[in-house]
């Protein structure tokens, strides 16, 4: 995933982590990171759970979640769509966003 993202975010720097508190300890190493791409399940946690200490300690950075249609269907994924500046189901659209 973090090959794909590289390639498809090339002109940003893309650093790739698999849990929430490797996310908040890159974060706090990059404090000039401005956006924060997020799939809603994590190693030890979700995007809820990051969003909500990313919105808390970072309030101006962008919180993108990205899922897939069927996951925003789901009951437990409403809470992180809520903590999400916007959510995105594909790579076009997650350019969008960006540019």
């Amino acid at each position: 995933m973090s090959r794909i993202l590289a390639r498809e975010l090339s002109a940003r720097a893309v650093v790739a982590v698999s849990g929430v508190a490797e996310a908040v300890r890159a974060l706090e190493r990059e404090p000039a990171a401005t956006v924060l791409l997020s799939s809603y399940k994590l190693k030890d946690g979700t995007a809820r759970k990051l969003f909500a200490v990313v919105k808390r300690r970072w309030p101006r950075m962008l919180r993108v979640l990205y899922a897939e249609p069927e996951r925003l269907r789901a009951p437990a994924t409403g809470a992180a769509v809520a903590l999400s500046d916007h959510v995105v189901k594909s790579f076009a659209e997650l350019h969008r966003v960006l540019d």
